[in-house]
């Protein structure tokens, strides 16, 4: 007589985003399989609720403190057994819990790299959808890996084609006769140019708009600061297109740069010892939390945002940024 398999516990990080609902589907079409230990998000209440009302997980985490006190209170209301916590150091322990088998890591941008590296050390099954963890801090992460003895499923589609066109998952290429991996991307502003053409493009001309932002910070300033902001990049192209935009109609356009660089250049004061550091610095930090990001995010992205601005001078990182919307 055999014994029926355990099911796998899931934590789900970012379960109210689209690949989170994506997932929970999965789980739900699949009960004998997979139960829901643990769910994260970061504003939408109503949603986690409903989810909780469905899947009864252990735990649910929201980012802030009054997001969370409404959550309980609704769960309370409704008579739902799930228990409420908040904030990123409750995301990193449900991703890192002893009873969490798999982890899907579905947090958009920098916030969802401290919750992977928790998983990764405490030896989980990373279903990595968070492909800004890998481009930050690749290195830190596979050593996070090495070192729980966890294993890393690629989730995002590319990262997945690629994973399953290879033999066994990760093996040694070289023994299994895989002598190289060519990566195509759709095109960009590129798209349909003949090979002569793309041998004479420029760095401007690859990062002429607002979604190019990464591109074009990389291209202007050092690796060190490269390194220095590149968490922050995820709220920077919201934080550039909510900057006031001189001007309207017809002249939209070319006036929105200017508002950028108005925004920017304003926050040359903001630079640590500059007159009103401090209320600038809360002021820039409001500015991001108003863009989606949580607190704790924000946060962190205000200042690495001040420091920069203050390493290059007011006018200089509003030319370099507001060009970016040219």
């Amino acid at each position: 007589m055999t014994t029926a398999a355990r099911r796998q516990r899931i934590t789900v990080l970012g379960s109210t985003g689209s690949v989170g609902v994506s997932t929970l589907d999965v789980i739900a079409r699949h009960p004998e399989r997979f139960e829901v230990f643990a769910l994260s998000a970061a504003t939408k209440v109503d949603e986690l609720l409903a989810q909780c009302a469905r899947f009864s997980p252990r735990f649910a985490v929201m980012a802030s403190p009054a997001h969370a006190a409404l959550l309980a209170d609704k769960l309370a209301r409704y008579g739902l057994p799930t228990r409420v916590l908040e904030g990123d150091n409750a995301i990193e322990a449900i991703a890192s819990h002893e009873e969490t088998d798999a982890v899907m890591a579905a947090i958009v941008g920098a916030a969802g790299l401290g919750p992977c590296l928790a998983a990764a050390r405490a030896g989980k099954r990373l279903l990595l959808a968070n492909k800004e963890s890998i481009v930050m801090a690749g290195p830190l992460l596979l050593a996070a890996l090495r070192e729980g003895g966890g294993e890393l499923v690629p989730v995002d589609s590319e990262h997945n084609a690629i994973f399953q066109c290879l033999p066994g998952g990760r093996p040694d290429l070289d023994a299994q006769g895989v002598r190289r991996l060519i990566l195509t991307a759709s095109g960009g502003p590129f798209r349909g140019k003949s090979r002569a053409q793309l041998a004479g493009v420029t760095p401007e001309q690859a990062t002429g708009g607002a979604g190019a932002i990464f591109g074009l910070v990389k291209t202007k300033v050092s690796p060190q600061d490269f390194t220095k902001i590149a968490s922050a990049v995820p709220g920077m192209d919201g934080f550039l297109k909510a900057a006031p935009a001189a001007g309207s109609g017809a002249a939209q356009g070319s006036s929105q740069s200017q508002g950028v660089s108005s925004a920017l250049g304003s926050a040359g004061s903001m630079v640590p010892g500059g007159a009103g550091g401090a209320g600038g610095l809360a002021s820039l930090a409001g500015s991001f939390q108003s863009l989606g990001l949580s607190p704790s995010m924000a946060g962190k992205f205000a200042p690495i945002l001040q420091n920069f601005i203050g390493a290059k001078g007011g006018s200089g990182a509003a030319s370099l940024f507001g060009s970016a919307l040219k």
